[in-house]
């Protein structure tokens, strides 16, 4: 068993009973709040997924399907939903919990004991989300640049070939409007890079 994540704001722009929101109010593509990602299955059932929110899946086959592997990248089809494998076991902190209190050290040893293992406990976990939403944004934006691509090339073949304009799905229209804008954010800070060291130069 392993407990899966997505973690990415950007996989809102392929769950279609979003699209036409964002269509409308485009920020929220990034705003961090709570939503569902639907992934359709090929038996034809429904997985769903909170954001943030950490599933336990037991079938090895279907947690490589959903998650891509350990690095993500080994099922295209799923890029999309931004789900990974969220590296912390639960049912090993619960373990090691029972373990301490188990224990025949003093009560204010074991409470000692317990704030240490708490404590690292929350780093690890803060680590691993870190990680997760790391890896969640990478598999998301590789879908993004991927389907912006097909659009282009969509678009070079009515053109070679005396077709009208290509009308884009809404999920075309959002993924080239994360990359234009991320694209604008880049020069922008490329110009504020560039005009500090300007500034620390004298120039």
């Amino acid at each position: 068993m392993k407990y899966l994540v997505t973690m990415s704001p950007l996989a809102k722009v392929f769950q279609p009973r979003l699209q036409k929101e964002l269509m409308e109010k485009p920020d929220r593509i990034w705003k961090k709040e709570e939503f569902n990602v639907i992934v359709r299955r090929m038996c034809g059932l429904d997985e769903i997924f909170i954001s943030g929110k950490p599933k336990a899946v037991e079938d090895p086959n279907l947690i490589h399907w959903l998650s891509g592997g350990t690095e993500g990248n080994l099922c295209q089809e799923t890029d999309n939903s931004g789900i990974v494998i969220l590296n912390v076991s639960f049912d090993a902190i619960g373990a090691l919990h029972d373990m301490i209190a188990m224990t025949t050290l003093p009560k204010t040893e074991q409470e000692k004991e317990v704030r240490k293992v708490n404590k690292d406990i929350r780093g690890q976990i803060k680590d691993a989300y870190e990680a997760a939403r790391k890896l969640s944004e990478e598999r998301v934006m590789r879908e993004i640049r991927r389907v912006h691509e097909c659009l282009k090339r969509q678009y070079e073949i009515n053109s070679e070939a005396g077709m009208g304009k290509y009308q884009p799905s809404l999920s075309e229209f959002l993924c080239a409007y994360v990359l234009k804008k991320e694209e604008a954010e880049t020069i922008e800070r490329q110009k504020e890079i560039t005009s500090q060291f300007s500034k620390l130069m004298g120039m």
